[in-house]
């Protein structure tokens, strides 16, 4: 008896030091998240080749990958119809696969560079050009409007900037931007040599993907025991399919969108359609505000132009979204991260706070990966006390029934106020 009472005053003991320990070590974290998230960045900058390396072989594996399914699917069929005798060489497939997936790498590349760039750059040009015309003949129509509905005069001038006021902005944000525009040059220049770096990596990784893998395994079963070793390879699939599923998904359902606006905008003859299109795609990337994102530089800009139609391209955006968040994205990305929508703000608001762009794009599938655990980790937890694991189970107001619990184990015990309801016949609230 007084060894049963040592084990359980210890195991106490020992729970209340660990709750200690992680405690003063949030503490310590919240209180120097700055000292670590700039040591974080300064790893990742050194680290950067090998990160360029991962991106690209997680881009490039998408498109190798059906090349390569492909591939032995047409190796199988010739060998079971009797044209091969030899069973199919998956070296020289993968070799074959890798390189189809890095020619239509750099087909995008030149695609984008070749036709697309110039008209963008030709539109940006035209539209800086013409700025001050159009600042103009925004403020005419304004002041023509005030005047027809009776508004102060005095009003409109302080609301509408004028266009000297315009440039004046700019410039002196290009001034206080000049001494960044050395270190912008360094950088560019630095970060295509850690392209390069990161593509020979990517070539590595992907070519002899198995073997790192199976290495990644052994490790594990040689550190851990199996069943901790199991759970930590079914999180990494997990993860590797939720990913995969996002971006791909994701990918895919950007590029559609900015193809359907831009042939939409076309047909409408909306001014700068083709530059209005790729921010309305680029920004379709992010899940939720991409689609705001998108709209309020977009609408400006035909604001600018043309105002008349600016209120039309804001309908067309609306409906635009509309479509791709009911009928096209379901389609193409189904229920890949398996997130409510509140968790996909919180998500995304959560990662673009502390990891700006970058964070927005990636906190979607990171935080599905999270939800999907925490929610296999109460579903078990559930399960071995006997209790339901559907959440539909715990919407009725009160305790838990018995019946509602499957009967696998006693129900709490009502409230004495419920039960003296329920002997005189009323429904416990």
């Amino acid at each position: 008896m007084k060894r049963k009472f040592d084990a359980e005053f210890f195991s106490r003991i020992l729970a209340g030091v660990i709750i200690a320990a992680a405690a003063v070590t949030l503490y310590f974290v919240f209180q120097n998240f700055s000292g670590i998230k700039s040591a974080f960045q300064t790893l990742m900058k050194v680290l950067q080749p090998f990160v360029f390396g991962l991106v690209l072989a997680f881009l490039l594996n998408l498109p190798m990958v059906f090349v390569e399914n492909r591939l032995l699917k047409l190796a199988s069929r010739a060998r079971r119809d009797g044209k091969k005798s030899k069973p199919p060489r998956k070296k020289l497939i993968r070799a074959v696969s890798l390189i189809a997936a890095i020619l239509f790498m750099l087909l995008v590349l030149a695609l984008f560079v070749v036709a697309i760039a110039p008209q963008l750059v030709q539109s940006v040009n035209g539209f800086v050009s013409n700025l001050k015309t159009y600042v103009e003949s925004l403020n005419t129509i304004v002041k023509d409007a005030a005047e027809r509905f009776h508004v102060d005069a005095d009003l409109i001038n302080r609301i509408m900037p004028s266009f000297d006021q315009l440039v004046n902005y700019v410039f002196g944000l290009i001034q206080k931007s000049v001494p960044q525009v050395v270190s912008i040059t360094s950088q560019v220049t630095s970060t295509l040599l850690n392209a390069v770096i990161g593509l020979v990596i990517s070539i590595y990784l992907l070519a002899d993907k198995e073997n790192f893998v199976a290495r990644a395994k052994k490790i594990l079963y040689a550190q851990f025991k199996r069943e901790r070793a199991d759970r930590i390879i079914r999180v990494a699939a997990l993860s590797n399919r939720t990913f995969t599923g996002f971006v791909s998904g994701k990918l895919i359902d950007s590029l559609l969108i900015g193809i359907i606006c831009f042939v939409a905008l076309t047909a409408m003859r909306m001014p700068y359609a083709l530059l209005i299109s790729v921010i309305i795609g680029v920004t379709n990337i992010i899940p939720f505000f991409g689609p705001v994102i998108g709209a309020i530089p977009s609408v400006l800009i035909v604001l600018l132009v043309d105002p008349r139609k600016a209120l039309l391209l804001l309908i067309f955006i609306v409906a635009l979204q509309q479509f791709d968040g009911n009928i096209l994205g379901p389609r193409i990305l189904g229920d890949s991260t398996g997130l409510p929508n509140f968790w996909v703000m919180f998500a995304i608001i959560v990662g673009g706070g502390l990891f700006s762009f970058t964070g927005m794009l990636i906190s979607v599938p990171v935080f599905a990966v999270i939800y999907a655990l925490l929610r296999e980790a109460l579903a078990n937890r559930l399960k071995s006390r006997g209790l339901p694991v559907e959440t539909a189970d715990y919407d009725r107001p009160g305790v838990l029934r018995e019946e509602e619990a499957g009967g696998d184990g006693p129900a709490p015990e009502a409230p004495a106020e419920e039960r003296k309801t329920d002997s005189e016949g009323g429904n416990a609230v």
